[in-house]
């Protein structure tokens, strides 16, 4: 089993949500670009300790500029880190549906970080059937929760759509720990985690560098 566990480096994140740890099923929900952004950070810790990294993105928002930016930032060479990063994108609810309970339940051994993105926006998809929908999600919901019992860590990036507030009611109890992220007034973004406690951060442009990204993402 993968014991590996990071952080994102964004401090107010951190604070509140804490470590992404190897065999945890972990939900992100907003579409804020912090939300993919934090993503992408998680992506890039998990790699950098040499493991594969699968991200399943149906949202469109998986981003190796700023992932190479980020490694930048910190001294890394992109190209090595990036190579692990394996990107499939998703265009309807079927291929979601394919890549999720078909793909990704294949890889042996199980990859340190799995990352779906946008699967309650492509499943809200109204030529898609709600009763099928519904299928494909709990069918979905199951492949990600064995493969987080196999070893890796399951982020799961909700992002809406107009069956997205059931599903988030399907997915909320599976999580062991979730964050909900809401645009505020004046550029702020309030970060809501599980046990309820929140923070309001005002993001820096995702090109900037800071602090925290020299010390580390993994403990």
């Amino acid at each position: 089993m993968n014991d590996e566990m990071a952080r994102t480096g964004i401090r107010a994140f951190d604070s509140v949500f804490g470590s992404v740890r190897g065999g945890s099923f972990n939900l992100l929900i907003g579409r804020t670009d912090l939300n993919f952004r934090i993503v992408d950070r998680l992506a890039v810790r998990f790699a950098d300790t040499g493991d594969p990294v699968y991200y399943v993105d149906g949202a469109g928002r998986s981003n190796p500029f700023t992932m190479a930016q980020v490694l930048r930032g910190v001294r890394r060479d992109p190209y090595g880190v990036l190579s692990r990063i394996n990107i499939a994108r998703a265009f309807t609810a079927h291929q979601m549906d394919a890549i999720v309970r078909e793909s990704l339940p294949s890889l042996l051994p199980a990859p340190s970080l799995a990352i779906v993105s946008g699967i309650d926006t492509l499943l809200s998809d109204p030529e898609v059937k709600e009763d099928e929908a519904w299928g494909m999600m709990s069918n979905c919901l199951e492949a990600l929760e064995e493969l987080s019992r196999a070893g890796s860590a399951v982020i799961v990036a909700a992002t809406g759509g107009s069956r997205g507030g059931e599903f988030l009611r399907a997915m909320g109890p599976r999580a062991g720990n979730w964050a909900s992220l809401k645009e505020r007034p004046g550029g702020r973004i309030r970060i809501v985690v599980k046990d309820g406690r929140w923070i309001d951060f005002v993001p820096i442009s995702p090109l900037q560098t800071v602090i925290d990204d020299f010390q580390g993402g993994a403990s």
